[in-house]
């Protein structure tokens, strides 16, 4: 067993310089390598995470002009809608007035038409009056000259 353990021992001594430079090549390896690519992997994630920020907020920008768009749409389709409702009153006023010009000057042809005949007819009466006084007269004129003869 003592064998052993000197067999042990020499072996600690001999890794002892091998162990002090796996520690030594640890260090220096984290200070060389691995703490700047630490720093490098940090301002990657800074970067990202800068890149993800000022996409985000491009994104938030967009999506508040799309609205304001939309909002702006919205509104001319509105005003475009009032202005057609707006025209609409207007063609219906006019027709209407129109309608009411063409239904008093039809009255009013009607009434002109109405006192015409009144007036024909008042003329052929008194024509008539006076053509059956006369026409009465010969009757009795040719009635009595038979009767004589």
């Amino acid at each position: 067993m003592e064998n052993l353990l000197d067999a042990l021992g020499q072996l600690i001594v001999k890794a002892l310089p091998t162990s002090a430079l796996v520690i030594l090549l640890h260090f220096f390896l984290k200070h060389t390598f691995y703490r700047p690519l630490e720093g490098v992997l940090d301002e990657r994630d800074a970067a990202t995470a800068g890149a993800r920020k000022a996409a985000q907020a491009a994104m938030e920008k967009a999506e508040e002009i799309a609205a304001r768009y939309e909002a702006a749409l919205r509104e001319a389709q509105g005003e475009i809608f009032r202005e057609q409702e707006a025209a609409r009153q207007r063609m219906r006023a006019e027709q209407r007035a129109a309608l009411e010009e063409a239904r008093k000057r039809s009255n009013a042809m009607v009434r002109e038409a109405k006192a015409e005949i009144r007036e024909e007819m008042e003329t052929a009466r008194r024509d008539l009056a006076a053509q059956s006084d006369a026409l009465a007269e010969e009757i009795v004129s040719a009635l009595l000259e038979r009767r004589a003869s």
